[in-house]
């Protein structure tokens, strides 16, 4: 039950998972012909949204008087139905199945709510009529509307027209349209920097131009790029220096080939140890991240993991590697803290607005999700990768460490972004039978920097989909709607 449980909620941050739960639900051997004449006006299929199809449906069926959710890739779990109508699963009585009906008395969405949050899946046959438009020239007048010029504020970002650049606006307006109507879920920004100018800037559901947003694993691509800014000023020598020379406090923590764990390892999610935060809910008080939060050293919770494989060899994901290396960032340049040195460093002339950056239980920044930026933020940090380091003229990291932080160092196990460089996700997006690699930022809930190197191209998001599968629709939206409008 209790891994139906962790199905049910679970929000994964760099690796598509289908969230899509199957279970049977069976009543008692008595079922009238009513109970039967009542599930048959709750069979068909739902989806989460109209932005997530196919990839996220539950089928209703019935059969000789029971109801069953299809199964996929699960085992079936019997529900209970009681004397109210409600569905409960039998051995969770926290998590429940409902079914709402629309003005006309029609079953119209099916409810699964358990205690991390609701998700409510749409009868498809409602669906399908608006997920024409997702794609389609019907809603690119009404996008039209929702744009606007993006301001220029002399911050650095020079600003243009969408139509002065793209061949076809019309994707993007698509796209603005989609994205107010809320097809794909609950994004709140959405920034597009082409040749070095920004044209598209769009904020939604109530956010705005100033306000900082929570980027939650974005953090650990800018914990990246400090890395980056420390070794070329030479604060640390190279990312192949085994960990231990950083970390003179926990020293006695580095044995049994744990002293071989480089700083590489750590940048690349493959240092080796003992971590899994991935098969169980975040919420849940037994993810292994809820116990490194709030351990009185983080550091040296992670540390004192079992070596599982050889430093190098295999990708975990993994909060603690991001939180060792901010350690190490921390103690290599002796600024206190990680977000005195992102204030002081090089990074600063980015001009960036306030750098809040949460802390965890033992007081250090958490530098595997803390970090709050404003979008536009965001949109020099894509812009600097996109440049080489250089910004307004100035060389603020080196190239090489551009270069050697999105090179594709391992595979993940992602069926999207496919391999991984020093906090940095890779993949390829495949559009009219050409390639396109991008580098990605990604943070849980729809946090986005999206490089496309080839088109000269940064697309920003922020999002609060934290029961939404988005990164599964972030791939769908550039390779529908923001590459098409772009390539030649």
């Amino acid at each position: 039950m209790q891994n139906l449980v962790r199905t049910l909620s679970k929000l994964r941050e760099s690796v598509l998972f289908l969230y899509v739960i199957a279970f049977l639900v069976s009543c008692s051997n008595s079922s009238s012909e009513e109970n039967s004449i009542a599930f048959k006006e709750l069979t068909g299929e739902y989806a989460l949204s109209v932005a997530t199809l196919p990839g996220y449906r539950i089928e209703v069926v019935e059969t000789d008087g029971d109801l069953f959710l299809v199964p996929i890739e699960q085992a079936p779990e019997k529900l209970i139905q009681n004397s109210q109508g409600e569905f409960r699963l039998e051995q969770s009585p926290s998590i429940t199945v409902s079914f709402n009906a629309d003005e006309n008395d029609a079953i119209a969405e099916l409810q699964i709510t358990n205690l991390f949050g609701t998700r409510y899946y749409k009868r498809l046959a409602l669906l399908e009529p608006e997920s024409e438009n997702l794609y389609s020239d019907q809603v690119s007048n009404l996008g039209r509307s929702f744009y606007n010029v993006p301001e220029d504020l002399n911050d650095g970002l020079s600003s243009n027209t969408l139509e002065s650049i793209s061949t076809k606006p019309a994707l993007i307006y698509r796209l603005l349209a989609n994205l107010e109507q809320g097809f794909f879920g609950n994004v709140n920004s959405l920034l597009i920097v082409k040749n070095g100018e920004l044209i598209v800037e769009r904020y939604f559901n109530d956010w705005s131009q100033e306000q900082t947003h929570q980027l939650r694993s974005v953090s650990k691509s800018v914990t990246s790029l400090l890395i980056g800014s420390a070794l070329d000023q030479g604060y640390i020598d190279s990312i192949d220096d085994p960990i231990g020379k950083y970390l003179p406090d926990h020293s006695e923590l580095l044995s049994g080939g744990k002293e071989n764990i480089r700083l590489k390892d750590l940048l690349t999610m493959s240092a080796g140890l003992s971590w899994d935060q991935l098969s169980v809910d975040y919420a849940n008080t037994e993810n292994i991240n809820q116990h490194v939060e709030q351990s009185n050293d983080s550091v040296a919770f992670v540390l004192s993991r079992d070596l599982v494989n050889a430093p190098g060899d295999v990708f975990s994901y993994s909060d603690g590697y991001a939180y060792v290396a901010g350690e190490i960032l921390r103690n290599a340049t002796d600024s206190g803290s990680v977000q005195a040195y992102i204030e002081n460093s090089v990074l600063s002339q980015l001009s960036f607005g306030p750098t809040p950056w949460l802390r965890l239980a033992d007081g250090r920044q958490a530098t595997a999700f803390g970090l709050q930026l404003r979008p536009r933020d965001l949109a020099k940090i894509g812009t600097l990768i996109l440049n080489d380091g250089q910004w307004r003229g100035s060389i603020l990291l080196s190239e090489n460490w551009i270069s050697e932080s999105t090179a594709p160092h391992i595979s993940t196990s992602s069926s999207l972004w496919e391999n991984y460089g020093y906090f940095w996700w890779g993949t390829e997006f495949q559009v009219g039978g050409d390639s396109y690699h991008a580098d990605l930022a990604e943070g849980f809930g729809g946090q986005y920097i999206v490089v496309v190197d080839a088109l000269d191209l940064v697309v920003v998001s922020t999002a609060e989909n934290f029961n939404f599968p988005y990164q599964s629709v972030m791939s769908d939206i550039m390779r529908k709607l923001i590459i098409p409008a772009f390539r030649p």
